[in-house]
C-alpha cells in the first residue's frame, strides 16, 4: 500500500510538473498593466498600435488629441521605452455611451508569439443610453520581451459588469481629474487569476486579484469627441 500511495504521489507531481512546463514552453510570462483607458479619441477607427519610442508616441498622441501639427499637446510619459513597450487600442468611433476596451491578458499560445487579449464591451439593445459620439480606447505598459505581439478581440454584450484586478493606479499632474482622486484605482492588470466577467458571448477572466475603480484618462484628459457632420439638405 504504501507503494502504490508513493507512485500516485509521483505520478501527481510529474503531472504537475508537466502543466507547468507546458505553461512557459512558449517563453516567460510577460509583465503588464493598464496606466490610462477613456472614451474621447480623436482616432475613431478600431485597432491597436504597439508604440516602442517617444517620437512614436508623440506622433500617435497628437493624433488621439487632434493636434493640427505633430506636438502641440506633448505627450504624457506614461512609460520607460528602454525597457516597456507601449500599447494602445481604438474601439473606434460609436454613436452612444456604453461601449468600452480593455486588455485582459497576455499570453503565449505558440513560441515567438505574444498574444493580447482584448475586450469590446457593448451595451445591451435594450440599454437607455446617452446619444453622443464616444471612442474608447485603453493604454497599457508591457514589459519588452522576446517575440512578435498578437491581438485578439473577445466581444462582449454587458454594461452591468464588475471588474477586478490591478493595482491602485498613480498619477503626478495636478489636473482636477488626478489631484481629486475620482479617476484613481485599480482595474484589470498583470497576471493573477481574476473574477470572469459573464457576457452573452461567453466568458472572460480578467487579471489580477484588486477591487477598485477604472484607471485614470490620460491625463490632461482628451478633449471631447465632435459630433458628426451633417450633410447638407440631409436629415
Amino acid at each position: 500500500m504504501r507503494i502504490f500511495t508513493t507512485l500516485v504521489a509521483l505520478a501527481c507531481a510529474a503531472f504537475g510538473f508537466s502543466q507547468l512546463t507546458n505553461q512557459n514552453a512558449y517563453g516567460a510570462p510577460v509583465d503588464w498593466k493598464t496606466v490610462a483607458e477613456g472614451s474621447n479619441s480623436r482616432i475613431l477607427t478600431a485597432g491597436q498600435a504597439v508604440i516602442t519610442s517617444p517620437v512614436i508616441w508623440q506622433s500617435y498622441f497628437s493624433q488621439m488629441v487632434g493636434d493640427r501639427n505633430i506636438g502641440d499637446t506633448p505627450a504624457p510619459l506614461l512609460c520607460n521605452f528602454g525597457t516597456q513597450d507601449l500599447i494602445v487600442v481604438h474601439m473606434g468611433q460609436r454613436p452612444t455611451t456604453g461601449y468600452r476596451t480593455y486588455v485582459t491578458s497576455i499570453e503565449r499560445p505558440k513560441f515567438g508569439v505574444k498574444q493580447v487579449n482584448i475586450v469590446m464591451m457593448s451595451p445591451p439593445p435594450s440599454a437607455v443610453l446617452a446619444q453622443q459620439m464616444i471612442s474608447p480606447y485603453v493604454v497599457i505598459v508591457a514589459n519588452k520581451a522576446s517575440g512578435q505581439y498578437d491581438f485578439k478581440w473577445i466581444p462582449v454584450i454587458n454594461n452591468q459588469v464588475s471588474v477586478f484586478g490591478g493595482g491602485g493606479s498613480t498619477c503626478g499632474c495636478t489636473c482636477p481629474c488626478c489631484a481629486s482622486g475620482q479617476c484613481h484605482g485599480g482595474h484589470p492588470g498583470g497576471n493573477g487569476g481574476g473574477i470572469v466577467i459573464n457576457g452573452n458571448t461567453g466568458q472572460v477572466v480578467s487579471g489580477g486579484n484588486l477591487q477598485g475603480n477604472r484607471y485614470p484618462d490620460i491625463c490632461p484628459p482628451l478633449p471631447s469627441v465632435p459630433p458628426a457632420p451633417r450633410r447638407n439638405g440631409g436629415n
